[in-house]
């Protein structure tokens, strides 16, 4: 029973940190540390912002409208609502981390690429 000691390439972890943990994680893990926090920085914007303002709207609508209703009701209405005024807004970052995401896993996979061209010299 021989096992081999190789450690796999640093892009395929990478590519698993950026993949599974966050975007960015991965550049930090192969050194581009600008990039990476780049990455991180705004992924966790396109998080924490919509979430911010989906927060701030309901509880604005909750507040605003004291009415006869139970708090469950009065809180689905304010729910609706905000989501109503908010939906592209929220939708767009999404889709923007979405794309950050992407954006990751790319950089990686045409490094490894590269990387792999310049062992061969076929560059």
């Amino acid at each position: 029973m021989s096992t081999s000691n190789r450690k796999p390439p640093p892009y395929s972890h990478a590519l698993m940190l950026n993949a599974l943990i966050f975007p960015g994680s991965g550049q930090i893990a192969l050194g581009l540390r600008r990039l990476g926090y780049f990455l991180i920085a705004t992924s966790t914007f396109c998080i924490i912002w919509p979430l911010a303002r989906y927060t701030a709207a309901v509880l604005l609508l909750m507040k605003a409208e004291p009415s006869g209703e139970t708090p469950l009701l009065q809180g689905l209405q304010a729910f609706s609502t905000a989501w109503t005024h908010l939906r592209s807004e929220l939708l767009s970052c999404f889709l923007g981390l979405i794309v950050i995401w992407l954006v990751s896993l790319g950089d990686i996979l045409w490094r490894w690429s590269r990387t792999h061209h310049e062992e061969k010299g076929t560059l």
